[in-house]
């Protein structure tokens, strides 16, 4: 088992990251509604190159969390107590529906190791170098 490969998706790529980053400042709210979002700026806090920020701003631009003005930029958007509901209930439904599709393809023995791990709620073999 230690010799298996790593997942592709066990990796997050940058574009994931920097979406989940740039989220959560505006779930947060770091970032405010209206406020101008620029990707030199949001590359700089964020650490990532200009190419991964651009394409998690389109992504919550899809999600409605960032709106577009012609000539003018992106912006985020106002959030409301319903898109807020709307989101977690959406990220439920995904998880969910990953979980599932994850545990049809492990073995019953690997699944309990997994469990075990998740309820041990100690990452940090996890994270060692």
């Amino acid at each position: 088992m230690e010799n298996e490969p790593k997942a592709i998706h066990a990796f997050p790529l940058l574009k994931h990251r920097a979406y989940e980053d740039i989220k959560q400042r505006i779930v947060d709210p770091t970032l405010r509604p209206d406020e101008q979002l620029i990707e030199p700026r949001l590359a700089e806090q964020v650490g990532f190159s200009r190419s991964p920020i651009r394409e998690a701003v389109q992504r919550l631009e899809q999600e409605g969390l960032v709106y577009s003005l012609p000539f003018k930029g992106r912006f985020v958007a106002e959030i409301n107590n319903k898109a807020i509901r709307d989101i977690f209930q959406l990220r439920e439904a995904l998880e969910r529906r990953e979980r599932v599709r994850a545990e049809s393809g492990v073995s019953a023995h690997r699944r309990s190791v997994l469990e075990d791990f998740l309820h041990s709620n100690d990452f940090k073999f996890f994270f060692r170098r």
